[in-house]
């Protein structure tokens, strides 16, 4: 068995958040696929325009995709449901919540809904940040480094 002395060390860092994520699922419910697809569609074009028109840019909205489903518990009446997911990111949260609260209008129909799921932002530190955070702890390791060194040569010498 090998032995071995470890050593660790700590250091604490501040990260701000630099960008909001969000995941919008625009849902509609029809009796017909053909009714929910085209309504879905027609609803997620719109939801885009007035994201747009509340001061989101194209870059800051993207698709995430299409989902559609018959409910179980409806097998003896026709029923669809077709949902479409458009991912927001937004460097300023007050502009974010002003552009999803700018949907509103769009959902009074019974038939759409709208969910808001807020993703885990995304967090970043300055480079001086990071190294300072490294020095911190690295210094303890050091010396402890050093303190183990002559630990073990003290036993060496002394066997």
């Amino acid at each position: 068995m090998d032995t071995y002395i470890e050593v660790a060390g700590q250091g604490d860092i501040a990260e701000t958040v630099v960008e909001q994520r969000a995941a919008l699922t625009l849902t509609v419910k029809a009796s017909k696929a053909e009714a929910a697809f085209e309504e879905a569609t027609r609803l997620r074009n719109d939801t885009i325009r007035a994201l747009k028109a509340a001061g989101l840019g194209a870059d800051e909205i993207s698709e995430g995709g299409r989902d559609t489903w018959q409910p179980w518990y409806r097998r003896k009446s026709a029923g669809q449901e077709v949902s479409h997911r458009v991912l927001l990111r937004c460097r300023d949260t007050q502009r974010l919540y002003l552009a999803i609260d700018a949907l509103q209008p769009l959902f009074e129909n019974a038939r759409h809904s709208l969910s808001v799921d807020m993703l885990q932002p995304r967090f970043d530190a300055s480079a001086e940040a990071e190294s300072a955070a490294r020095a911190a702890a690295s210094a303890p390791c050091s010396s402890s480094v050093m303190k183990a060194l002559r630990f073990a040569l003290a036993l060496a010498c002394a066997t």
